[in-house]
């Protein structure tokens, strides 16, 4: 995303730069740094332009520009990544691991924008019917879905998965409000909550299943 931004920003081709993540830690939270470079030895010091003021224009035009081209109807139907948004030759080793509507978030959240919840939660009720029709029949008790205010939340028994945004923290002590009224709510009713995302149920269906279901699928 970051190479389709500066694209944009400074006219060049996305191969003139190579981006990548170094690995860090804050506190108890695993991160990483983005480090940018010139693609060749000798290249013409995109990298140092980056590393100044040109970033912030690089991250406008990833939410605007960029981002506008990625949510047109035509784009939609891409799941996760394609030739269209982040694939490319040169990262096809991570193509499994690219998601445009991530990087969105992450731009968003980077220039201190809310995040935007509708982006993923929109994709919940179609994920939902799918997911219906491939594990119903593994549910021997009681299974319902509801929605607690924007969030729906699936339960079999006394368990219940919440469908968050892939970006909610799982640490209690960093919910959203959003995420302390959903939990408050199931809680209250005697169930056993569990957090999952919206991504995980589109792309790792049986991962909910087993959550849902006490058991590894």
């Amino acid at each position: 995303a970051i190479r389709r931004g500066a694209q944009a920003e400074l006219d060049i081709d996305p191969d003139e730069l190579v981006v990548g993540l170094q690995p860090r830690r804050r506190g108890e939270t695993r991160t990483a740094a983005i480090y940018v470079a010139d693609a060749l030895e000798n290249g013409a010091g995109y990298a140092l332009e980056l590393g100044g003021s040109r970033i912030e224009g690089v991250l406008n035009q990833i939410v605007s520009v960029v981002g506008t081209q990625w949510s047109t109807a035509r784009h939609r139907e891409c799941d996760s990544s394609c030739p269209d948004c982040l694939r490319s030759w040169d990262n096809r080793n991570l193509h499994s691991l690219l998601d445009w509507r991530l990087a969105l978030d992450v731009a968003e959240v980077a220039q201190g924008r809310d995040l935007n919840l509708a982006r993923w939660f929109d994709l919940v009720p179609t994920a939902v019917t799918n997911f219906e029709h491939a594990f119903q029949e593994s549910f021997q008790h009681t299974y319902k879905v509801e929605k607690i205010d924007q969030v729906h939340v699936l339960t079999h028994g006394q368990r219940s998965v919440v469908i968050g945004h892939p970006l909610w923290s799982r640490n209690p002590n960093t919910f959203s409000t959003l995420q302390r009224t959903t939990m408050n709510e199931v809680l209250s009713q005697g169930r056993t909550i569990y957090w999952s995302d919206a991504r995980a149920l589109r792309t790792r269906p049986a991962t909910v299943a087993g959550l849902l279901l006490n058991e590894t699928l």
